[in-house]
């Protein structure tokens, strides 16, 4: 066994304990997020020989924040699962995602193996889902602020931090593509700005897509319809980006990738059961 692979086993096995507690006690997620945080920063330390230092910190800092974001929004998504089965099979496949996520990590770091498109896709896979689990945490918080009365300085954070969600994702994986230079960042200002834009009007109307067996109204078990539509919208964008850094952006790119989020789209906005949170 390679001793990245023995690394990675370590590293999720830390993690994984987290993972088992949030399953048994949901109820408890601030504690579980607290500590997914502190076992997240000392499993990167060693995993990516990190130092205490400004300048490895800075460094690094793109390998630090993916899995903190990843595992801090996937453990207050799995928390708001009513039905036993599904948290239990979204809690093994953010467990085997984390598995794959220290390696592809390991390996983009080290140039050499950046080209590696096995790892690269990996990464723009728990991308999107970090988007979409992120933006999820984000929305139930507003939610359950909402049902307290609409608090504004607490929609503007949300859509701040929908802006700077973006913006990280879109230069971790601008990064990850080998595009280097400060021009090359204009493509996370853009995508975090349309993104951002689509959060604030998502927060003045905060719904949900209902859980299973609920009819009446939407609640906070259900999953932001904000959070869908910005994941969607971000596919397009970065799909965008990406052909635009491999100069291969054509017009039938172009076509494939509107129709098929529009597709989505429609199902979405069809299969919905648009009811305000009261």
């Amino acid at each position: 066994m390679k001793q990245i692979t023995k690394n990675s086993i370590i590293a999720v096995s830390v993690i994984s304990v987290v993972y088992i507690f949030n399953f048994i006690r949901p109820e408890l997620i601030v504690f579980s997020v607290t500590s997914a945080l502190v076992m997240v920063a000392v499993c990167a330390k060693y995993f990516f020989n990190m130092q205490l230092n400004r300048d490895s910190l800075f460094t690094n800092f793109k390998f630090l924040m993916m899995p903190l974001l990843f595992n801090v929004s996937a453990l207050s998504y799995i928390s708001f699962v009513y039905i036993g089965i599904g948290r239990l099979v979204l809690t093994l496949l953010a467990i085997i995602a984390n598995f794959y996520l220290f390696i592809s990590l390991r390996k983009v770091r080290n140039l050499a193996d950046r080209a590696a498109l096995l790892y690269r896709n990996v990464l723009i896979v728990i991308s999107f889902f970090t988007v979409f689990l992120s933006t999820s945490m984000l929305f139930r918080l507003l939610m359950s602020v909402s049902e307290r009365g609409t608090i504004n300085y607490v929609r503007a954070a949300i859509v701040l931090a929908v802006f700077g969600l973006i913006y990280f994702v879109t230069y971790f994986l601008t990064w990850e593509k080998g595009a280097l230079e400060s021009k090359d960042r204009a493509y996370g200002v853009i995508s975090a700005f349309l993104c951002a834009q689509m959060a604030w009007v998502g927060s003045i109307w905060s719904i949900n897509y209902p859980v299973l067996g609920t009819t009446e109204k939407a609640t906070l078990g259900g999953t932001p319809i904000a959070a869908i539509v910005i994941t969607l919208t971000y596919y397009f964008l970065w799909g965008m980006i990406s052909h635009k850094l491999d100069q291969n952006l054509t017009r039938k790119v172009l076509t494939e990738y509107l129709l098929f989020t529009i597709m989505f789209f429609v199902i979405l906005f069809v299969t919905a059961k648009w009811l305000p949170i009261s």
